[in-house]
């Protein structure tokens, strides 16, 4: 009893300097909380992405198609047919492994979803609606992104309701409906087995979702360092039977989805001599070699990882320089409230107690402001984020604990040995 009612006399007579502790407190708390959601934010998802990739060799496809060349080149439905012909061959490969996620807007239609669903909301610049030239009716623009079928299995996509796109959802049928995935933040806006009308190169297409993605999924996409899909429509990459110049607006749109497909990523633990060969082996076969194979390692999958580890560096940099500048100030803080406090403990020692129970008294004070700290913080993230893992609960009890031993053990062994008469004189 004596503990709690000499912590709390302490703390109710310098409520100002009790004030700025508890608000210092706070703010390395919140620089802990994000330092723990930022290891384990990254060492979840960033593992689980990073494993297809070691040991492993990317290499980046580039078609050399530009200006007048690929309006010549794309004058011709044979020529077409080439790029269709080795995607074929890519996507089918068996000696590598060809990923494409390509970042692709579609137009929709009759959308009511919040603007963050839109392209360009992150950029602050959200694409205005548009009448289409197709049915002249009004199309929001959404962020898309199209996958192939290797690039779903080797990034390991999850949901968190219904299927992952079909193998028959890869090639494409006119009339019918394409399956498609849409990110959590979709989830109440559409529901399994919605139809939805869409302009996707400015062809018309209806779509249907059969699938939320679990939220928090990312990706690489070209050299973007990650993207997450929380916020997207995921659509298939479709291969096509055949190439027809039936009209135009179908003929646009198979060269310009067949060129975003072909611009794909070899993953392939064979070294860039090997690949090339290969790769090369398979553009004579399609009669199309008119792309580049970019170096090993160039792409977004290294600045992800990159970045994660400069972003955990600067946290950890700012987490470690707070709690120093913490640790000084609340020392000094409590060596002058000590100095204000000696003759009260010098009468607490003549009455019988020792200098174990005044560190008792300041241990404890440092310990209940470090508790109610974390505490605050703890519950104010906890209401926003759901309750987290039960480490970061522990962990944050014990560095209080820790924090308040290491700040007070310095006032401890500088007193215990000084005489009654010089508490009584307020004197060190």
């Amino acid at each position: 009893m004596l503990l709690l009612k000499e912590c709390w006399e302490s703390l109710v007579s310098k409520k100002t300097i009790a004030f700025l502790v508890i608000l210092e407190l706070i703010v390395l708390s919140f620089f802990m909380t994000i330092l723990f959601l930022n290891y384990q934010k990254s060492e979840t998802h960033a593992k689980s992405f990073m494993r297809p990739f070691e040991n492993q060799n990317v290499y980046q496809i580039d078609d050399e198609l530009r200006d007048e060349k690929e309006d010549a080149f794309l004058s011709s439905p044979s020529n077409v047919d080439k790029l269709r012909v080795l995607y074929k061959k890519f996507d089918s490969a068996k000696k590598f492994q060809f990923i494409n996620v390509t970042q692709q807007p579609v137009g929709i239609l009759n959308f009511n979803g919040p603007q963050s669903l839109l392209a360009g909301f992150e950029e602050n610049s959200i694409i205005e609606p548009y009448e289409s030239e197709t049915d002249h009716q009004m199309y929001e623009t959404i962020k898309a992104v199209q996958m192939n079928k290797q690039a779903m299995k080797l990034l390991d996509i999850k949901l968190s309701e219904g299927e992952l796109l079909p193998d028959k959802a890869f090639d494409y049928k006119e009339n019918k409906d394409i399956p498609v995935l849409l990110g959590s933040s979709y989830q109440g806006l559409y529901n399994i087995g919605d139809k939805i009308t869409v302009e996707y190169l400015f062809k018309k297409l209806d779509v249907r979702v059969i699938g939320f993605l679990e939220k928090n999924t990312y990706t690489t996409i070209g050299q973007d360092s990650q993207v997450y899909l929380d916020r997207y429509m995921v659509l298939p990459m479709m291969h096509f039977d055949q190439i027809e110049r039936k009209d135009k607006e179908f003929y646009d749109f198979q060269w310009k989805v067949l060129l975003h497909s072909i611009n794909g990523f070899i993953v392939t633990p064979k070294d860039s001599l090997a690949i090339t060969k290969e790769v090369n082996q398979l553009g004579k076969e399609a009669n199309f070699t008119d792309f580049a194979i970019l170096g090993a390692n160039t792409t977004g999958i290294v600045v992800l990882s990159s970045m994660m580890e400069q972003n955990q560096q600067i946290l950890i940099l700012l987490t470690v320089t707070l709690s120093l500048f913490s640790l000084v100030t609340i020392y000094f803080v409590l060596r002058t409230k000590l100095k204000l406090n000696m003759k009260k403990y010098a009468i607490y020692l003549i009455s019988g107690l020792t200098m174990k129970h005044i560190f008792a008294f300041i241990f404890s004070e440092v310990l209940l402001l470090s508790l109610t700290s974390f505490g605050l913080t703890a519950l104010s993230v906890s209401f926003i984020l759901g309750a987290l893992d039960p480490f970061y609960y522990i962990g944050g009890i014990v560095f209080s604990l820790v924090f308040s031993l290491i700040i007070t053990a310095p006032i401890y062994f500088r007193f215990r040995k000084m005489p009654i008469q010089m508490l009584l004189k307020g004197r060190e």
